[in-house]
């Protein structure tokens, strides 16, 4: 009996070692499940509803290769134009249709995509030099027309890679686009990139990354004309002052101006930059209309040089039925040998756009030598369309060398091209008494 009480004790001893065990053993599991939960929930990784239950775990598999952007159809497109190249003659099957194709993808690339097939290109081996220039070529200017941004860093990045007679201009392009929508990031990577890649950013795209800059810091504008070295400097003038849009903006853009060209050496280069920046704001305030440009001039405080700016290039941006108030207001507030600039352009435009309308102002004009002038101008202007009518306006001047100027160029300008047209030429000659200067 106490052998049975014995073993039995043995047993109940064991059983309970091994559920002691197992429970230790449970307990361990749970708390490294705990852990893992934790961890999990760090990781934001959703817990399964059956956290002990083990499933096997998929064989791994390795992922797909990505899909290669260069594909054959772009390389034997590059190949058949490469033959046509070589080969006089050739014809290209479906040429446009495959270019166009070629253009829309890219367009529809990323910017991190064009980059990775330029890479393809690069990486590979088997291509001719040709048809590798061809690809990156078109490759890197629909990203510099679509996204000018990344398109100059990846330019300058695949150089080697493109043509040398690559169409340059292209990148100064860019720029000016990119200089259109972020002036600050254009104007940084001008800025950084100027002195190794100066022969890229032209002389278009350093304007643009000014005129762009001007709109929220025109003095700095005026200071990167120097730094960027724009020459002559009135080929940025223009476009910083023509950002003003306000009377109260072309008031400051004038003060700005007139202290930017007293820092400018060279004669000629300081009167450009103030005469043809002024001739701007004369163009936008002619589309306005005159009498804008009329109280605008006002309070400006011009003296006659500016003046005769101001008037100078104005005359293909008068509205309709305003040419003539602009030549009498020119030809009041312009001193003798003023006014000739301004007043011959109008002329000119006017004769060639309106001539019935420009002859009625001309018969109504106070007499004096403006008139006189005008009439010089607009006989000159219509005497090869119109020879006798030109003749005509020339007679009604006082006899002497304005007179005598005016009838030699109406000879110069007489149409010839026919046997009737050579006669009255040669009558008009003999008339007039036409002196040939050699």
């Amino acid at each position: 009996m106490k052998y049975r009480i014995f073993v039995l004790s043995l047993i109940v001893a064991a059983i309970g070692g091994v559920g002691w065990y197992n429970a230790r053993r449970l307990s361990e599991v749970r708390a490294k499940q705990r852990i893992a939960r934790t961890e999990a929930g760090r990781l934001e990784i959703p817990a399964g509803q059956s956290d002990m239950v083990t499933r096997k775990s998929p064989p791994r598999r390795n992922p797909a290769p990505a899909a290669k952007l260069l594909t054959p159809d772009d390389i034997a497109f590059m190949n058949d134009l490469e033959t046509a190249r070589q080969n006089p003659g050739t014809v290209v099957p479906k040429v446009r249709e495959r270019h166009a194709a070629m253009a829309d993808r890219f367009k529809a690339m990323t910017p991190a995509q064009v980059r990775k097939f330029v890479a393809e290109v690069r990486a590979h081996e088997d291509l001719a030099m040709e048809v590798r220039q061809r690809l990156v070529q078109l490759a890197v200017g629909t990203l510099l027309n679509e996204d000018p941004a990344n398109g100059v860093d990846l330019y300058i990045q695949s150089m080697d890679l493109l043509p040398q007679q690559y169409d340059n201009p292209q990148v100064g392009r860019g720029i000016v686009k990119w200089a259109e929508t972020d002036p600050a990031a254009a104007l940084a990577w001008v800025r950084a990139n100027l002195a190794e890649h100066s022969d890229l950013i032209n002389n278009e795209a350093r304007c643009a990354v000014i005129g762009g800059t001007a709109l929220s810091d025109r003095k700095l504008a005026f200071r990167l004309i120097a730094e960027l070295g724009i020459d002559p400097p009135a080929n940025a003038t223009q476009g910083i002052v023509g950002t003003a849009k306000t009377n109260e903006e072309r008031n400051a853009a004038l003060a700005d101006l007139r202290e930017y060209v007293k820092t400018i050496n060279n004669e000629d280069d300081r009167i450009r930059a103030c005469d043809y920046a002024i001739a701007v704001i004369g163009k936008n305030l002619a589309k306005e209309g005159f009498q804008t440009a009329v109280d605008w001039v006002a309070s400006a405080g011009l003296t006659d040089s500016e003046m005769a700016s101001f008037g100078s290039d104005l005359s293909r941006f008068i509205k309709d039925g305003e040419r003539g108030k602009w030549v009498d207001w020119l030809a009041e507030k312009l001193a003798a040998g003023k006014y000739q600039r301004p007043i011959r352009k109008i002329m000119m435009s006017w004769a060639s756009g309106d001539l019935e309308a420009a002859a009625l102002w001309l018969n109504t004009a106070p007499a004096g030598p403006v008139k006189n002038y005008a009439i010089g101008v607009f006989a000159v202007e219509v005497a090869n369309s119109q020879p006798a009518a030109a003749v005509q306006w020339a007679t009604t001047l006082p006899a002497g060398r304005e007179r005598d100027d005016v009838m030699d160029k109406i000879y110069h300008n007489w149409p010839t091209n026919d046997p009737a047209g050579k006669a009255a030429a040669a009558a008009f000659e003999k008339e007039y008494h036409i002196q040939h200067h050699h």
